[in-house]
């Protein structure tokens, strides 16, 4: 609820008359008089989303990588680049682990117009 002198209240209409509207809000219930109203939005969830498809990559390059150093080291017979292409595919594949869950899908919300002041 947006009101004449540019404060926003917000919370759920309890009552609505020809002098007042009676909000419900962390203050408890309070009547606002309907000239001090500019305009009332209602506030919808419109769906959900996720991080962005490209996220992923660093991680996903860092599992291929390793898993391509590990495939040189074993045709090398080189003990050395073996062990530093698993310890790249574990720390990748960790990550990857730790960081998938995290990604949860957020709430997205639209403000509908309800009422403007004539």
């Amino acid at each position: 609820m947006t009101l004449a002198d540019n404060g926003l209240r917000q919370g759920g209409i309890g009552d609505v008359s020809d002098t007042g509207v009676t909000i419900r809000d962390v203050y408890g219930m309070n009547t606002i008089a309907r000239t001090e109203i500019l305009r009332i939005t209602n506030r919808v969830q419109t769906g959900t989303k996720r991080a962005p498809w490209y996220v992923g990559v660093p991680v996903t390059s860092l599992i291929l990588g390793g898993l391509a150093t590990v495939i040189v080291g074993a045709v090398q017979k080189d003990g050395d680049v073996k062990r530093a292409g698993w310890m790249t595919l574990g720390i990748g594949t960790m990550i990857g682990i730790a960081t998938g869950p995290m990604d949860y899908p957020r709430p997205t919300f639209e403000d509908r117009l309800v009422y403007v002041r004539p």
